[in-house]
């Protein structure tokens, strides 16, 4: 099993590694200028006389890469992606010499040269993302590619995507936008989960239309970014509501109405966490007053909670100081996380008269209020 590793950043890093390469295995056959082998995949020739040609990307940036036949002296180019490029079609016969320069600018550029072999497996010679990635985009779809055309067949059983507890993930192999089977995709069935690690598996049972298998497996890791919201197809969020409610008081004398949400709660119903995070609620006049806990509300499944508390007489969620509002309805959003997902609330209740309720509290309330860390 082979994992593919970070690339390296360091040109002078590679092409040190590559002088000692030519250093241990310079080849008569070869131009002295040309430093040593090559890491490139190069496959056996097909019946069209043609082989593939690859190489991995190192992480460096670089422009174009030529390759030359030795015997011929006919010559192609293609681009440089991270310091290496995807597999393309060159004409050239068993035991010739390839001649091949990545350029990274104008005036640096690594030499190495390869031969044809007379037979070959293919190989992985890249993923996106790749080894060790994060801040993956959750919507991104995993991207492979081969250093030789791969049976579609093969692919179903060959590739998994495995969650941070090594739970299968669902998802379909695709050759969409893949030229020539050398690529596939995995779709996963829904967005992937947010800040959430992620590990590929490719099995050495991929194979070539010819049934050759590929030359060993590959394991890759990756971490996502950011989250999106719960998918429709994981059924109903966790989280529902079982009461919602903002009371309205004026201070004695006072012409200025408060309103505060010392009444909203909700029950876990499903069988993921839950962390209540943000409360927005629509004011009358349509502007949003945006709080967050200072520490999240942890809700697990089945259980039921309070998310607003008052502490010593001071109640989180107070807003207004100004006229009383046109509508006796309060409209607002509890915003959380779940299983990766973001999900939100739309709350709905009336608004009721009448003075903050007495101090039922005073020590620091476990759930949501910005007294929670004093």
């Amino acid at each position: 099993m082979m994992r593919l590793h970070a690339a390296g950043r360091s040109l002078a890093g590679a092409a040190a590694c590559l002088i000692v390469l030519g250093a241990c295995s310079r080849d008569a056959t070869a131009p002295g200028s040309y430093l040593g082998l090559s890491g490139a995949y190069v496959s056996a020739p097909y019946s069209d006389g043609q082989v593939f040609i690859s190489l991995s990307p190192n992480g460096l940036a670089g422009t174009t890469a030529t390759v030359v036949d030795a015997r011929t002296g006919t010559s192609w180019q293609t681009p440089v992606v991270l310091g290496g490029f995807d597999p393309f079609k060159i004409t050239a016969a068993v035991g010739d010499t390839l001649l091949i320069t990545v350029r990274y600018t104008s005036l640096d550029s690594v030499r190495t040269f390869a031969f044809v072999p007379p037979s070959s497996k293919p190989k992985v010679v890249r993923t996106s993302p790749a080894n060790v990635d994060s801040n993956v985009d959750v919507e991104d779809s995993i991207l492979v590619v081969f250093s030789e055309p791969i049976d579609s067949a093969t692919l179903a059983a060959g590739m998994t995507l495995r969650d941070s507890a090594f739970a299968k993930v669902e998802a379909r192999p695709s050759l969409a936008g893949c030229e020539s089977g050398l690529c596939a995709r995995l779709i996963p069935a829904v967005p992937l989960a947010g800040f959430s690690s992620y590990y590929l598996h490719l099995s050495d049972s991929i194979a070539t239309p010819a049934g050759v298998t590929l030359a060993q497996g590959v394991e890759s890791a990756f971490e996502t970014g950011a989250p999106t919201s719960w998918p429709t197809a994981l059924g109903n969020p966790p989280l529902v509501v079982t009461a919602f409610s903002v009371g309205e008081f004026q201070v004695s004398g006072d012409t200025l109405h408060w309103y505060y949400a010392p009444h909203l709660t909700v029950k876990n119903t499903g069988d993921v966490a839950a962390d209540a995070e943000e409360f927005d609620i629509v004011q009358d006049h349509g502007a949003i007053d945006r709080e967050y806990a200072c520490s999240a509300v942890h809700i697990s499944p089945g259980e039921t909670v309070d998310i607003f508390l008052e502490f010593q007489g001071q109640w989180d969620g107070v807003y207004g100081g100004g006229a009383r509002v046109t509508t006796p309805t309060a409209t607002a959003q509890l915003i959380s996380a779940s299983g990766g997902y973001v999900v939100i609330l739309d709350l709905s209740g009336p608004i009721i008269a009448g003075q903050l309720p007495p101090t039922t509290h005073t020590d620091r309330p476990g759930n949501w209020s910005v007294y929670c860390g004093s």
